[in-house]
């Protein structure tokens, strides 16, 4: 697929919209809402019954119950001792982004008929050399890249055939292929940059990394029929159909975290299990109660991590509750920090639910481990991560990314590694180790640009 293509994407960042959401009309025409409601015990949903309220869902594990009321029925529901709180339904949805053209896997990455970087990728605009590439300080030729190891010139890419540098690539303004591709021998397999950066393709089988660990993709599901991801299982909340992606952003987290080298890339942990929890729908768009609906799907099947790579500007306490329950059950939830920061990195911008509950919160960095400007910041910043020029999954192929969802992706997998290699490891546990392992990027920790510094995998025999 050539040119650019508009589609949503890179980073959800949800708008939540506190005014009334479309009601529903009851028997006598009465305009409804949908409401969370937060019980204080068994009797909670009683309670709605009494009052006349319609009971959607019961979520037990949360305390909570999603329910239609009327005006009046909300107004008594809220002087009874039974409930906790309760909050009006909230409307969310992805915000436009671009997308560099897509890789149609169909066609083996063909680089030069998929992929112009001059014309499909601006990185005059993306990435700045000065400032997001430095190459004494981030890639040593001889360290990270050997050429005679990583990149076969002559059986890899054929430079007349595959490559023109001066139609295609200027090393001066685009971006060098190694930076962000890294062939290996014998296969057209890609390591994103990102990947390499973490330490997870350092040493071992790629193939055994993150075994046993179960992941759920809270997002617009994933393509279940990519051939470098191997889905566990799923659910749609939004509707009675399948959880594949029809959008492909819950794609495009899923092969930062896990793809499988089977076809074109590898993730950060490629034998993790995923499992797509389809809470928003093609359009980008869902509500609070369907990503609540997910943390408690989770937390019933018993995952280990929870990726949550979305943002919104509002609080929302069930949304808080439910996180607290998930961390309670032992599942680490991992969330983005937002697309809301300001260039010079101060203040406090980071969305909810970053700002919410138990999480590990992840902001994004460029090849040069410098905060991306984007980035949100925040005393709650706990780590750093790749998130500019990201490439992965995306339905039917791939695409290139930027966003502090790739960032939050990719500590998601690192977490995985994490708990394959200390198995049963807790919220609290996993989240010492990620901090501990991370890189320092200022002195003074933690900071509220980076946190605790870059996620990092140990080499083999490290700690």
């Amino acid at each position: 697929m050539h040119g650019l293509r508009q589609c949503l994407g890179i980073t959800l960042v949800l708008s939540l919209l506190f005014g009334s959401m479309a009601g529903s009309a009851g028997a006598k025409g009465v305009s409804t809402d949908r409401y969370l409601v937060g019980v204080t015990g068994p009797n909670g949903e009683s309670a709605i019954a009494g009052r006349g309220g319609a009971l959607e869902k019961k979520l037990e594990r949360l305390n909570l119950a999603v329910a239609q009321l009327t005006p009046e029925q909300a107004a008594a529901l809220a002087k009874d001792d039974r409930i906790a709180f309760m909050e009006k339904d909230q409307r969310v949805s992805l915000a436009p982004t671009t997308w560099s053209s897509q890789l149609s896997w169909s066609d083996q990455l063909s680089w030069s008929d998929q992929l112009s970087w001059s014309d499909q990728l601006s990185w005059s605009d993306q990435l700045s050399w000065s400032d997001q590439l430095s190459w004494s300080d981030q890639l040593s030729w001889t360290d990270q890249l050997s050429w005679t190891d990583q990149l076969s010139w002559t059986d890899q890419l054929s430079w007349t055939d595959q490559l023109s540098w001066t139609d295609q690539l200027s090393w001066t303004d685009q971006l060098s292929w190694v930076d962000q591709l890294s062939w290996t021998d014998g296969h057209q397999i890609a390591v994103d940059w990102g990947v390499r950066a973490v330490g997870a393709a350092n040493g071992g089988d790629p193939g055994d990394r993150g075994q046993g660990v179960k992941v759920a993709i809270l997002d617009t599901g994933i393509d279940v029929t990519h051939p470098d991801l191997n889905v566990a299982g799923g659910v749609n909340l939004i509707s009675d159909g399948e959880y594949t992606d029809d959008n492909g952003h819950g794609t495009a987290m899923a092969g930062i975290l896990a793809a499988n080298g089977e076809h074109g890339l590898y993730g950060v942990a490629p034998a993790a299990s995923l499992y797509a929890v389809k809470v928003l729908g093609a359009n980008g768009e869902g509500d609070v109660s369907d990503l609540v609906r997910g943390i408690d799907w989770a937390i019933e099947n018993g995952m280990d991590l929870i990726n949550l790579s979305v943002g919104a500007r509002g609080k929302s306490q069930a949304l808080d509750q439910a996180l607290d329950r998930a961390a309670a059950a032992g599942i680490t939830v991992v969330t983005a920090a937002g697309n809301n920061g300001k260039a010079h990195g101060r203040g406090n911008t980071l969305d909810s639910p970053a700002r919410l509950g138990d999480s590990l919160v992840v902001g994004a960095v460029g090849p040069n481990l410098q905060r991306a400007t984007f980035s949100a910041t925040g005393k709650e910043l706990d780590v750093v991560a790749p998130g500019v020029g990201i490439i992965s999954t995306y339905k039917g192929g791939y695409a290139v990314g930027t966003g502090t969802s790739q960032a939050a992706a990719f500590a998601t997998g690192v977490a995985a590694l994490i708990i394959a290699e200390h198995p049963g490891a807790g919220p609290a546990r996993v989240e010492a180790l990620l901090k501990a392992r991370a890189v320092p990027l200022v002195t003074d920790l933690p900071d509220p640009r980076y946190g605790y510094g870059f996620v990092h995998v140990p080499a083999p025999g490290q700690k």
